[in-house]
């Protein structure tokens, strides 16, 4: 979940604190309800239900993936999972890929990791840039293959008139004419061997995008949206500040949370430290608000926040694409 992504100017020391043994530290706090983990994927879950159905087979895009157990838990409430029919899990950190190559997802049976399971190490918004281009390149190649099909339409229409202007000649040229071989039609373009992917029917992004700068927030959510099917929704949970606060005066209420409410009983004072240590530097969030003039210029059509969690800390939007 929280370590796809890096700012271009933090660089991968962001996400440090989720990966090797400091991993450890994260999945306690996940434990520990810091932000609300179980309670927001049955949130999730009955939302993707209400949408999809369960047999759909969703084509699920985890941004920031991490051990990918956040997913996971969505997919898998009750006695009936949400069916996939592929799983794209994006993430710097190489240990947590390992542990998402491992982690009980509702794929099809027999297809296996290499088909329906694609774990990519990479950031989310190259990862992003990445699919769009492709899909751009695959439209290009498609009107060029289309275009070259109508010009040799049109040479074909076009030898065929010239023959029919010349039907009156002599019988012995008409089978002269006919023994001559055909006018080959112009050089078509073709499409690209691999081309990218299908859209995706839902986007996850858990706490990951406060990392990124407010520009490149942005870009997230628009690239995001490209990569949406319609009717697809990008579901976004993140740290968020206050209308009107501050990050310093969020960093204030931030380090509250971790040394006097959200952590006690759950870390001991050096893992405190040791979270403190990356939040201090690495987190960025926006409000509410902020989020939904992004999502309006982005071209998202809805914007609907699904849950606060108890200490206005995290936040749960869904961003449709119609």
């Amino acid at each position: 979940m929280p370590s796809c992504h890096a700012s271009c100017e933090q660089g991968a020391e962001s996400i440090d604190l989720f990966t090797g043994n400091k991993m450890t530290v994260y999945q306690k706090m996940v434990l520990a309800g810091h932000h609300d983990h179980s309670l927001t994927a049955r949130l999730l879950n009955s939302l993707l239900c209400q949408h999809f159905g369960r047999h759909k087979g969703l084509r699920l895009l985890d941004l920031g993936c991490g051990d990918a157990s956040f997913a996971a838990s969505i997919l898998n409430q009750g006695d009936t999972p949400l069916s996939l029919s592929s799983y794209t899990g994006v993430d710097l950190s190489a240990t947590s890929l390992q542990l998402a190559a491992q982690q009980p997802l509702p794929l099809p049976a027999g297809n296996g990791s290499s088909s329906s399971r694609r774990l990519v190490e990479q950031d989310m918004l190259g990862f992003l840039r990445a699919w769009q281009e492709g899909q751009q390149a695959q439209q290009e190649a498609a009107q060029q293959l289309q275009q070259g099909e109508q010009e040799g339409e049109g040479e074909h229409r076009a030898s065929t008139e010239h023959a029919q202007q010349h039907g009156a000649h002599s019988r012995k040229h008409q089978l002269r004419q006919q023994q001559e071989p055909q006018l080959q039609a112009a050089p078509v373009a073709v499409a690209p061997a691999s081309p990218p992917g299908e859209a995706y029917d839902v986007v996850l992004c858990a706490l990951s995008a406060h990392h990124l700068a407010r520009h490149e927030k942005q870009q997230l959510l628009c690239h995001a949206r490209c990569a949406l099917a319609r009717g697809g929704c990008l579901l976004l949970m993140d740290v968020f500040r206050k209308e009107g606060e501050s990050r310093d005066a969020y960093m204030e209420r931030a380090r509250h949370y971790y040394f006097e409410d959200g952590g006690q009983g759950s870390l001991r004072p050096e893992e405190a430290e040791e979270v403190w240590a990356h939040v201090s530097v690495y987190d960025y969030p926006e409000t509410e608000s902020d989020y939904r003039h992004m999502a309006a210029e982005a071209g998202f059509a809805r914007c609907k926040l699904l849950h606060t969690c108890r200490r206005e800390y995290t936040k749960v939007l869904a961003l449709w694409r119609d």
